[in-house]
């Protein structure tokens, strides 16, 4: 027999083994439960020991023994776990194998708990089970963090996403990327099947011409342990061209060596696109103002050919020999003037004033007008909404934009069979950017079957002067002036192509709601005779000898300078007492006609002032009419439109005599 020492060391020693397993269990579970073969809880069962007691699940709960018994236990039970609770019991006493289930229980004090429970089966000598013992640890904790865990995770998904970006990781010991649910659609891959992919795999999304200068910043990252950031583009499968930037940081080891890369992908498309319609924009604002300036020269040149072969025809008679080629002359002057209002067109950008112009109407004019030049392998298609619509642009305007259109389709489609469809869209809320939100607006769309066009050529075709035609056959005008048009009459204009596609231009035009005020016009009335004084200024020495010769053909009294500070003298000396009407060109070298205006009027304040310019800003036609000039009269329509300009003009005159 051990002596009353050792007897006494091994009490202890087993004593402080229970108490560090006690304690052990109590951080490890709240509830030790008992229940017979068939999971019922005995209301007989003997108090358990007092150092347990509070681990029951009576005093968990806060309810009796006589409450517990049987299956009262589920009372505590949330009614939505009591379901899958059970089929776990079933299942587990069918098969005897280990209980594992977790659900709410409600505490003494009122609030659901997350329990995750544990039971073993009892078996006796034979093997049959008798009881079932097992425990309840409170993980209420855990799944709050985890619910906290799950809500930041999806606020940082949904940050990501509204911010167009996707969070990666590479890793230096398998070289692969891993990226979070966000990456996959970036780079326009599934998702659920792209969650991580190595350098090379990724290779073949980047757009060629960026390929290169990517790798090569991933490959000096890795190398030199500092981030290289990249910008691309993801040629994705469905051929939509993405602009991606890459940003992050590199973690080392305590060697220096890189471990991973922590980074984010950043979508830059709709950034790029912008910085892209800017340069475009200014791209052509600046060689609009370069084709202005042209225009500005050429169509003096235009003016003297035109109405000198004008006058000239005026002078013989038709069989005369110079008659034909006077005609010739002068038709040449028509189409070099015609040229000059496109170039116009696309350099002033100028609002139009609003109309009202049905579409459909238009648009079957244009396709009568153009009828007899498209080929038979073209079918040309027609679709209305909407047959009552009209937009604000005018009717000359819009005639422009459709015949330019629609021969460029035609065009588009070369030798081949194809179709060329117009159609009148229904309204939609998917407005072009540029347009606003809260205006009214129709949509006209014409589609072909042709070959398409490339990115390249997309970016350029409302350049002036480009053109894919052989020489000869386009002067690189219609597209420019077709975007001047719909631009300056509060529109935009869309396209949509890719090669083997064909190509989609959408009009968008403010939508007209009221038709049209009829034009007041003055009823027919024999012009009175002329005979006022024109003092006529321009710096081109050939347009003021066409117009004193025209307008002294009328029966005008003209004076013609050619320098306007030499005006300015003739009113100072007393020699413009008579002049009835200034007529002065606009940009002269020395004075502009503005500043001659202001310097006629603090001699003559009432002096009644018309002015004309092969080329206006918006700013030159406000300043126009701070000055009460009125509005500018645009070369090469000088002749007709300030001889019915002086008409009114002197009229008013004659009328205050």
């Amino acid at each position: 027999m051990k002596n009353q020492g050792e007897v006494v060391s091994l009490w202890t020693s087993i004593a402080d083994r229970e108490s560090r397993l006690l304690a052990l269990l109590r951080t490890a579970v709240q509830i030790i439960w008992v229940t017979d073969a068939e999971g019922r809880a005995s209301e007989s069962d003997p108090e358990p020991p007092s150092d347990i007691a509070d681990l029951t699940w009576s005093a968990f709960t806060g309810l009796s023994t006589a409450q517990l018994a049987g299956v009262g236990w589920l009372a505590a039970v949330h009614p939505d776990d009591v379901a899958q609770l059970l089929a776990a019991r079933e299942r587990s006493i069918r098969t005897g194998e280990d209980l594992r289930t977790e659900f709410r229980v409600r505490h003494r004090s009122g609030e659901w708990r997350s329990m995750a429970s544990h039971g073993e089966a009892v078996r006796d000598a034979s093997g049959a089970i008798i009881a079932w013992y097992g425990t309840c640890a409170d993980v209420t904790s855990i799944r709050r963090a985890e619910a906290a865990h799950r809500e930041v995770q999806d606020r940082l998904l949904a940050a990501l996403d509204a911010g167009e970006m996707a969070t990666w990781i590479w890793q230096a010991s398998d070289q692969r990327f891993y990226w979070d649910a966000t990456g996959g659609p970036l780079w326009g891959l599934d998702p659920a099947n792209a969650g991580s992919s190595d350098l090379a795999t990724l290779r073949q999304y980047i757009h060629p011409d960026d390929r290169e200068a990517t790798l090569r910043a991933a490959e000096m990252t890795a190398a030199t342990g500092t981030f290289h950031s990249a910008l691309f583009r993801v040629a994705r499968a469905d051929g939509v061209v993405q602009w991606l930037q890459t940003r992050g940081r590199v973690e080392k080891d305590a060697n220096g060596h890189v471990v991973r890369v922590i980074g984010a992908f950043v979508d830059v498309t709709k950034l790029k696109t912008t910085e892209e319609g800017l340069r475009q924009t200014k791209k052509l604002q600046g060689r609009g103002t370069l084709a202005g300036g042209i225009a500005h020269d050429f169509n003096n040149l235009e003016l003297a050919i035109g109405g000198n072969a004008q006058l000239a025809l005026g002078d013989v008679d038709p069989p005369h020999p110079a008659y034909a080629s006077l005609q010739e002359i002068a038709k040449a002057a028509a189409r070099a003037s015609d040229l000059v209002r496109r170039i116009l067109a696309f350099a002033t950008r100028e609002p139009l004033a609003p109309a009202v112009t049905p579409l459909q109407p238009a648009i079957l004019d244009a396709v009568k007008l153009l009828s007899p030049g498209i080929p038979p392998t073209a079918s040309i298609e027609m679709h209305f909404d909407d047959e009552t619509v009209a937009c604000s642009l005018g009717q000359a305007e819009l005639g422009q934009v459709l015949t330019n259109l629609i021969t460029n389709a035609v065009h588009a489609l070369g030798d081949k069979p194809g179709t060329v469809r117009i159609s009148v869209d229904p309204p939609s809320s998917d407005l072009p950017a540029e347009l606003n939100p809260a205006g009214a607006y129709v949509c006209v769309s014409i589609r072909d079957t042709g070959a398409g066009m490339s990115a390249e050529t997309r970016s350029r075709i409302f350049e002036p002067f480009f053109t894919t035609k052989p020489t000869g056959k386009g002067t690189g005008l219609g597209l420019a002036v077709v975007h001047g048009i719909v631009t300056a009459g509060g529109g935009a204009l869309v396209v949509d192509s890719a090669p083997g596609r064909g190509s989609t231009f959408r009009v968008w035009l403010p939508r007209a709601t009221q038709m049209a005020a009829a034009a007041d016009v003055d009823p027919a009335a024999p012009i009175a005779p002329r005979g006022e004084h024109i003092l006529y200024v321009d710096d081109d020495e050939s347009i003021s000898y066409l117009m004193r010769r025209t307008l002294e053909r009328v029966g005008y009294r003209v004076t013609c300078m050619i320098d306007p500070r030499a005006a300015v003298q003739m009113f100072r000396d007393g020699r413009g007492h008579d002049v009835d009407v200034v007529v002065t060109d606009l940009a002269m070298p020395g004075m502009n006609g503005f500043d001659l205006v202001v310097a006629l009027r603090s001699i003559h304040s009432d002096v009644p002032v018309l002015m004309t310019s092969g080329y206006t800003r918006d700013e030159d036609q406000q300043r126009a009419a701070q000055l009460g000039i009125g509005r500018i009269i645009l070369k090469p329509d000088t002749v007709e439109e300030l001889a019915r300009e002086l008409d009114r003009r002197c009229a008013e005159l004659r009328a205050l005599v």
